[in-house]
């Protein structure tokens, strides 16, 4: 309920009362499913803006890590008995041996090993959100989280690898603002010993699940700190590329064709690992920019191209055209100049598929690579647009059609001088407005800001009315980027200047709620 409600419905009261109930029923209770259920409590919780847990951090933090240091449920076993438990923990076969040759190991009740993997959660999502108040738990809630790998259990292993990278993440946006000497060590260590332990695990760990959980640690921290990440040794970025093409050629511990008996959960990690190291490659292009990424798009753009094969899945199809999408995307320039010829039909193609992801990434790819084609698909302008026309009319998944408007915007501003402007420009209006991938809205106004109302303000100003409902819509979303809100604010500002009556009009149509109005405190 608190991760779903609305924070008008889940209140301060509220929130905080669940707080202190939760602490509560820990103190009366010596139980580690209830402190586990508590623990995810509070974890939902600190997610609402409507929660203050500063004053209580202390006792929460406190209850955390003793749930992570505990040997509550911890048993040890000799050789004389039969345990198959035994066999999912590793086991030091040396020091206890040699002082007991009777010794077999540990064992850990599944229920103190949930509380563990709990906390761990739980410890990294307060920490995000209170990271402030949080640095003086910082260094021992990563140490202690740093051991819980010694159990032997994935979910565990698991659970304390993204709490890891959660904590360097809260530790980088401190920092960011703080900027003291001691947050900035501190980040340097916990990143230095990381990033290394990440890459590690994802050449040789055989555990697919680990593997994978590594590579999206990585995943997070690059596109929460960005190029700090890069910077933990000379050769980073080279030794990220290198295990990400060892991943996608299969050459990794946990992808040893030679295993046997490979179930179907693991062949979906297969699949999933796949994703998760194509899905770092679109980061390193944002942070490297793209005269260094180039020559490394081109080696990868074989594989990923051999993914969108007809033979191929549909879950292969979608992560090779979304990763050709998001490199080009993040590169911009002309950097889709040499791939043009190759990829309209490939992404044309797909847009036809059965599977909704598939479609969505198709058009997203099409209209991103026409972005930085520079004019090179100008001829195929026409056949793509009559594409996008001819699949809304059938387009029943939400995120499909508005990656059909945000890519006909994309179209329109990068090819306005070769389109019929006004026709293109009302089957935008028609498209709008966007329902689910609010995100779009930015390309959407950009191509109003940008393109329409400097090449044809004419246009803009005979559809004020529809078009001054669409920006209240993408002004609600907080989706904006400050540069794009700027604009909009002095293309509207304008308008009032320079065609008065018609944007009387047309305000007369604006909810009374819009951001809009707060442009004109002075009133119209």
């Amino acid at each position: 309920m608190a991760r779903e409600m609305d924070e008008e419905t889940f209140t301060e009261e509220v929130a905080n009362t669940c707080v202190s109930l939760g602490l509560a029923l820990i103190a009366q209770f010596n139980d580690p499913d209830v402190r586990r259920c508590v623990y995810s409590l509070l974890s939902s919780l600190a997610t609402l803006k409507t929660t203050n847990m500063v004053s209580q951090l202390q006792p929460i933090v406190n209850y955390m890590l003793e749930s992570l240091k505990s040997t509550e449920g911890v048993k040890v076993h000799y050789t004389a008995e039969d345990n198959p438990a035994l066999a999912h923990f590793e086991l030091d076969d040396t020091a206890e041996e040699d002082d007991d040759e009777d010794f077999a190991g540990i064992s850990i009740e599944n229920a103190y090993l949930d509380e563990k993997e709990d906390a761990c959660t739980a410890l990294s999502d307060i920490a995000l959100q209170y990271y402030e108040n949080f640095m003086p738990y910082i260094e021992e809630c990563y140490q202690e989280t740093m051991k819980l790998g010694e159990y032997g259990s994935s979910d565990v292993t698991k659970s304390s690898l993204k709490a890891l990278a959660n904590f360097t993440i809260a530790v980088y946006d401190y920092n960011k603002k703080m900027a003291d000497t001691v947050s900035d060590t501190a980040l340097k260590a916990m990143l230095g010993e990381l990033v290394p332990k990440f890459l590690e695990q994802v050449r040789t760990e055989r555990d697919r699940s680990l593997a994978m959980t590594a590579l999206y640690c990585l995943q997070e921290m690059l596109d929460s700190i960005g190029e700090d990440v890069l910077k933990v040794s000379d050769d980073c970025f080279t030794t990220i590329v290198s295990t990400i093409k060892a991943v996608l050629c299969g050459k990794t511990a946990c992808q040893d064709e030679d295993e046997e008996d490979e179930d179907e959960e693991q062949a979906e990690y297969d699949t999933f690992l796949l994703e998760y190291a194509a899905g770092t490659l679109p980061l390193l292009a944002k942070i490297v920019g793209s005269e260094i990424f180039t020559p490394y798009l081109a080696q990868f753009m074989p594989h990923l191209v051999k993914k969108c094969k007809p033979s191929c899945t549909s879950t292969e199809k979608s992560y090779g055209v979304g990763t050709i999408a998001e490199c080009l995307d993040m590169m911009g320039g002309d950097s889709g100049v040499p791939y043009a010829a190759q990829l309209t039909p490939i992404f044309l193609r797909c847009m036809k598929d059965p599977d909704d992801e598939l479609r969505n990434n198709s058009v997203y790819a099409l209209g991103v690579l026409v972005t930085t084609s520079n004019g090179a698909l100008a001829p195929k302008y026409g056949q793509i647009l009559q594409t996008f026309d001819e699949m809304i009319k059938s387009e029943k998944y939400p995120r499909a059609r508005d990656n059909i408007c945000a890519s006909t915007s994309r179209i329109l501003s990068a090819g306005h001088a070769q389109l019929p402007v006004q026709q293109v420009y009302s089957l935008l209006l028609d498209l709008l407005p966007i329902t689910q991938d609010l995100g779009e809205y930015e390309t959407v106004c950009k191509c109003f800001a940008d393109c329409m109302y400097t090449h044809y303000k004419p246009m803009v100003a005979e559809t004020m009315p529809q078009l001054l409902v669409i920006i209240t819509e993408a002004l609600k979303t907080d989706k904006l980027s400050t540069a794009t809100s700027d604009k909009l604010a002095l293309m509207i500002k304008d308008l009032k200047d320079t065609e008065p009556e018609r944007f009387q009009t047309a305000m007369s149509a604006v909810p009374t709620d819009s951001p809009i109005w707060s442009l004109f405190p002075a009133g119209l």
